[in-house]
């Protein structure tokens, strides 16, 4: 329930973004961006002042590295997790710059583009948690690294300058994501509580990790190949390896 609310933001600010593009260029996206940021503070203010965190173990940082490295079922959540992020750094970055500047897509064609490839996000993640519970997430992260290489190898046969078929075969790339998501987040927290604060955080720093490393693999590949359509065969290939973490990765109850 809580990725999906996240998610549903992402469908709302694409829905958005491309007609402000358009009426006030990308001036009035960063006004708009900083007004919600003074709503998360106003937030922050009025109904978050007496929250309390529960007592946190203080442990090093490089304990927890080790611990992560001793654990071989949390260290190969940790690389699918990263690898899913690595997959949303190079769409996020490439994929409008490749609509828009190669294909001639308007950006309000690519906000719309965007808002109905986002949408399994939304509708998938909550059944899908409830669903692992019962056949586990070994079965549905395989399933999932398979759709989402799949299409994204699918993405730069693609020729067509037409709306529909560009939705549909990123809406499919997102099936695979969302299924990956939801389950390497059930996977992880299954093996950790409130009070693993160091674990929880060397878990996240993927995202931060997944934006230094992404651009920086994607540059000699333009300067080897300077066409985007190979971003997306590389990043496939990148996908292959989540799929064959997931086929050695155990259960959890």
């Amino acid at each position: 329930m809580y990725l999906s609310i996240i998610n549903s933001a992402w469908i709302i600010a694409q829905i958005i973004s491309g007609s402000i593009i358009a009426k006030s260029s990308f001036s009035g996206i960063y006004l708009l961006s900083a007004l919600f940021m003074l709503l998360v503070c106003a937030i922050f203010a009025l109904f978050l002042h007496d929250f309390k965190d529960p007592e946190y173990k203080k442990i090093p940082a490089l304990e927890t590295f080790i611990s992560f490295i001793m654990n071989k079922n949390s260290l190969k959540i940790y690389f699918i997790n990263l690898i899913l992020k690595l997959f949303y750094v190079w769409m996020i970055i490439y994929t409008p710059i490749y609509l828009n500047q190669y294909l001639g897509f308007s950006w309000s064609q690519v906000g719309i583009i965007f808002s109905i490839m986002l949408l399994p996000f939304v509708v998938l993640e909550f059944p899908l948690g409830k669903l692992s519970d019962k056949m586990g997430e070994k079965k549905m992260l395989i399933f999932g690294f398979l759709i989402a290489t799949l299409f994204t190898l699918i993405i730069p046969v693609i020729s067509h300058q037409k709306l529909w078929i560009w939705a549909m075969v990123l809406f499919a790339t997102r099936i695979g994501a969302a299924i990956i998501e939801i389950m390497s987040e059930s996977y992880f927290f299954k093996t950790v509580n409130e009070k693993n604060a160091d674990l929880i955080s060397f878990f996240r720093n993927t995202t931060p990790v997944s934006y230094i490393i992404g651009p920086a693999l994607a540059i000699p590949v333009l300067f080897i190949i300077p066409s985007f359509e190979y971003l997306f065969f590389v990043l496939g290939a990148i996908l292959m390896f989540g799929f064959l973490i997931s086929l050695r990765l155990k259960d959890v109850k």
